[in-house]
């Protein structure tokens, strides 16, 4: 059970949320304070709630019986019990005063509106939640907000019931002055303003418009009934799917195709929401419950999310007093943008509720052959039927079958090649044949380079905030790209036992090797004895519009990694091997490498590559894009090889980018804050290269 105390207990909202928790089937009320009350039944001042509880106020705060605290308080008074009290270190509390609601160093508090903040709200301990005004005006705007609509002032007039004044009675809340009447307050200064721009600019960051909010006290008990006006071009029929697909996971927002009134939301938790278009503008009606969507609905759902057990249930008051199941949470690692993709088809890729993106990105350039490629479905399939896994330590001709195929499309017939999972894993097994190789140990890396996240492969990418202590050895000097004379610099000092270098830089913004660089990279590293290793991890695997990209520069490396499009998806990695190496047995190992299933996959991608001459592919349209863009003046450089494109820009593209995905969907990747990428399957067409290009250029400045 989740214990819970409440301080401010004889107020409308209070009222509100003890009913809510007193039917909630895992919470515990420990105590209500209310200083004035104290010693008096909570009926006394509740008086719904006779039959229900025989709870009494009190003036005790037992801080350490409860797991969570709520602050049914006036403006202020949070924030003086907290700095003027000893609060629990693991204490949750939920306040639905004002005191937090904005975001400052000096505080810890998540603005608690699910349908915004989810995610942080489930790992938070303390919540802000948000103004009844302000949830009803967010919830009708947060949808154009996400998709970058808001370029102009959004007009506001919103009227709430008397409840929104308190219980205790004012010259403009008793009921013969509410009677029959209306009036407005604050007309472009109401408090809650500056959370709704916050929200706003938390999915817009470009946001700089005017809220023009005009309130109005209502001659009715409870509820908030607003309507918004913003200028906007998008026709209704997508501004509807943009609102259903943004609220798709949420229980209490609802779209509604025909004008909607307040009685329909009173004693609910629920959020109406009705769009008009009237030429180029777009009426939104949002109307609420505000005392229980707008504060204690939407306290105790935000309770719900901070604790994320008990029984998947949904009490009769509507009221967001439902419990999901204890589940495992993912390690959240990831930035997520809020798309689910359940199937994709050649260079196309489909989410969750149908919408079709063009993709430009391949899945960070592992997707070679295009999505759900036939014959690469049919290999897997009828594979995955007879054997999908066994032992190296028996024959397994399919790897045979794989290194023939490569070496012949690659032109690498006598080297060796060694099957492992990933791309990190080749570089690791590179790099540790090169130090059995000579005995040595230092390895020699480039500014920007990327190599992986384990141990030494992680020590050779240029990037400290992704190496951890155990990981930094000593063992990797970095050096300018293209600086050959750096190079023969350290090559001098005899330790060198590798120089490892991508054959075009994918992570570091699509930065390419000079060919005269390569070519006197290949000759000082063979004058010194040090082993030179080609990561072709992101750039071979035709990518650049020949199969390996150093073979632009006409040279030949001691060992070439490889990953990511050598399974068009499934995992599978390689590293081939000069014939100078000599195999030892025991000395490199892996479990899943080579299995029947990858080589399945890998003979596949070879077969389509070479069938339907992917390689020229990626030569012509990467040249043909390379081109287009470069006419381009909003973009400041372009760079790029086949079909590995780098777009950087003066200034950070992130809401370029996203514009991209959610207005034109198109799939890139970035780099830093200042490059887009592009990556797309190397079945890309010509027309949907030219599709890319018109899309791209209407969301340009």
């Amino acid at each position: 059970m989740i214990k819970v105390g409440i301080i401010g207990g004889a107020g409308y909202t209070a009222g509100e949320l003890i009913r809510l928790l007193i039917n909630h089937p895992e919470v515990e009320i420990k105590f209500i304070n209310s200083s004035s009350n104290a010693g008096n039944k909570i009926t006394d001042v509740h008086e719904g709630l006779y039959g229900e509880t025989d709870l009494v106020f009190t003036d005790r705060l037992p801080l350490d019986e409860i797991d969570v605290l709520f602050f049914c308080t006036a403006h202020g008074d949070t924030k003086k019990f907290m700095d003027s009290h000893n609060v629990p270190e693991d204490l949750k509390i939920i306040d639905l005063s004002m005191d937090y609601r904005i975001k400052s160093d000096d505080h810890d508090f998540i603005y608690g509106l699910p349908e915004l903040n989810r995610r942080a709200i489930c790992h938070s301990k303390h919540v802000a939640n948000p103004g009844c005004f302000a949830t009803c005006i967010q919830l009708g705007l947060l949808p154009l907000a996400k998709h970058l609509l808001l370029n102009e002032d959004v007009m506001v007039n919103a009227i709430t019931g008397s409840t929104g004044a308190g219980v205790k009675p004012g010259a403009t809340s008793h009921f013969s002055w509410r009677n029959n009447n209306m009036s407005i307050y604050k007309p472009f200064s109401h408090q809650h303003v500056p959370e709704i721009k916050q929200s706003l600019k938390q999915l817009q960051n470009s946001f700089d418009s005017e809220i023009d909010f005009i309130p109005y006290r209502g001659d009715f008990p409870r509820g908030i009934f607003a309507t918004l006006v913003v200028k906007c071009k998008v026709e209704l029929e997508e501004l509807v799917k943009m609102y259903t697909d943004y609220y798709a996971e949420d229980s209490f927002v609802h779209i509604i195709d025909k004008n909607i009134d307040l009685k329909q939301v009173v004693n609910t938790n629920k959020c109406l929401i009705h769009l008009e278009k009237h030429g180029d503008k777009l009426l939104i009606i949002s109307c609420i419950d505000n005392l229980l969507k707008g504060a204690s609905g939407q306290a105790v759902h935000n309770m719900n999310l901070m604790f994320k057990s008990g029984r998947n249930r949904r009490l009769e008051t509507e009221a967001g007093c439902f419990l999901k199941k204890r589940v495992m949470k993912l390690f959240d690692v990831y930035p997520l943008f809020d798309i689910n993709i359940v199937k994709g088809k050649g260079c196309h890729v489909w989410d969750d509720k149908g919408t079709e993106y063009l993709d430009l990105y391949g899945g960070h350039a592992v997707i070679s052959i295009g999505h759900a490629h036939p014959h690469y479905v049919e290999m897997i399939s009828n594979q995955v039927a007879r054997l999908g896994f066994y032992s190296n330590s028996v024959i397994n001709k399919l790897q045979q079958e794989v290194a023939d195929r490569l070496g012949e499309i690659s032109g690498y017939d006598d080297y060796q090649l060694f099957l492992i999972n990933s791309g990190a894993e080749a570089n690791e097994n590179a790099l540790k044949l090169a130090s059995f190789y000579n005995g040595r140990k230092r390895v020699l890396s480039f500014s920007k380079a990327f190599h992986g996240r384990t141990s030494l492969a992680v020590e050779a990418t240029h990037n400290p905030k992704i190496i951890a202590p155990i990981n930094a050895n000593g063992h990797v000097t970095y050096l300018p790209l293209n600086d050959i004379e750096a190079v023969k610099t350290e090559l001098a000092k005899g330790d060198v036992c590798a120089v490892i270098i991508e054959g075009i830089q994918g992570v570091g913004g699509i930065q390419i090797p000079d060919a005269e660089f390569l070519q006197n990279l290949s000759k000082a590293c063979e004058a010194a004895d040090a082993v030179l290793v080609l990561d072709e991890i992101q750039s071979g695997y035709g990518r650049s519009g020949k199969f390996f990209a150093h073979q632009h520069a006409g040279i030949r490396p001691d060992m070439i990694t490889v990953a990511k499009g050598i399974g068009n998806g499934f995992p599978m990695a390689g590293v081939l091997i000069s014939p100078k190496f000599k195999p030892v047995y025991g000395q490199l190992g892996t479990t899943f490498g080579g299995n029947h299933l990858a080589c399945s996959a890998a003979i596949a991608v070879l077969d389509v590559m070479k069938q339907e001459n992917l390689v020229e592919n990626a030569a012509k349209v990467g040249a043909h894009l390379l081109a287009e863009l470069k006419k381009l003046p909003q973009i400041k450089e372009v760079r790029g090889e086949g079909l590995m494109i780098g777009m950087e820009f003066d200034e950070p593209i992130k809401e370029l980018r996203q514009r991209l995905l959610f207005e034109q969907k198109v799939f890139t990747g970035v780099s830093g804050t200042n490059v887009i990428r592009l990556l797309p399957p190397l079945c890309l067409s010509m027309a949907e290269a030219d599709e890319f290009l018109a899309r791209f250029r209407k969301i340009l400045p």
